[in-house]
């Protein structure tokens, strides 16, 4: 749609793509760390190879109109699926976050 906040607009490539294996190295390397730096960089869509092209949103509204706007109209790949579990069993519990614990238990 011309004039839609939502029109295409090009993606900003994530950094430290190899040439053959894309993203990958990167992301197996640490899954956390490789997502942190696609979303501290400028713009609010990233695209990542990850044996295929995929995309990071950074903007709230972006990630709505994804999920809740075109849900119908999108499918998540198997490699999708498995990159939000891996991120989300590495991720700290808010709790955690707020209160600056590294998650390591004092013994």
């Amino acid at each position: 749609m011309p004039g839609s906040p939502y029109a295409r607009q090009p993606a900003r490539k994530a950094p430290g793509a190899h040439p053959l294996l894309g993203h990958l190295i990167a992301y197996r390397r640490d899954p956390l760390a490789f997502f942190s730096s696609c979303a501290n960089g400028p713009g609010s869509v990233i695209e990542c190879r990850l044996g295929g092209r995929g995309y990071v949103l950074n903007d709230p509204a972006d990630i709505r109109h994804v999920l809740v706007g075109n849900q119908g109209q999108l499918r998540e790949s198997q490699t999708a699926r498995r990159t939000s579990r891996e991120v989300a069993s590495q991720a700290q519990p808010p709790d955690q976050l707020r209160h600056g614990s590294t998650g390591a238990s004092a013994r």
